[in-house]
């Protein structure tokens, strides 16, 4: 028996030779299924950077359908959508720039600082009260069979 090709983009397979690879390969339901596959992984500023420089599918405003669905070379991308995406690429930007406040220098010094005053502050107060406290144990119960760190000696 022969080898075959699995595409994992279109689910299908077929006897694995250069002809029909590149068949396979430049297939518009290939394309369109890679394609599909590789921009769920596009962040919201790369998508919009992208549609932004389509211009909008006449075919696509008029009827709300394209033959050429997302290998068209213009945008199906609604304004409500470039909104949507807008939002979402300025909360990334602002996320961003919160962490890298969070993770700069004088914000860890800071934080350094109001840790070991937490720690002094702490410490004073086991100070003032005693750290060490002093057990006693009730008559009649049998110190035996107590672990090592537990007995008197």
């Amino acid at each position: 028996m022969g080898r075959r090709f699995i595409c994992d983009y279109c689910d299908k397979s077929f006897p694995d030779n250069p002809i029909n690879r590149r068949n396979h390969l430049k297939g518009v339901q290939h394309q369109q299924a890679r394609k599909l596959h590789y921009d769920k992984f596009l962040d919201p500023k790369e998508k919009l950077i992208i549609e932004k420089a389509k211009k909008p599918c006449i075919t696509f405003r008029n009827s709300g359908t394209c033959t050429y669905g997302p290998l068209c070379k213009y945008s199906h991308i609604t304004i409500e959508e470039i909104r949507i995406l807008e939002e979402k690429s300025n909360a990334e930007l602002l996320a961003s720039s919160y962490l890298n406040h969070l993770t700069s220098e004088v914000n860890i010094d800071n934080q350094i600082n109001i840790l070991e005053s937490k720690l002094i502050s702490r410490r004073d107060k086991q100070s003032n009260f005693g750290s060490t406290q002093q057990f006693h144990i009730p008559e009649g119960i049998q110190l035996l069979y107590l672990p090592p760190s537990l007995s008197l000696h």
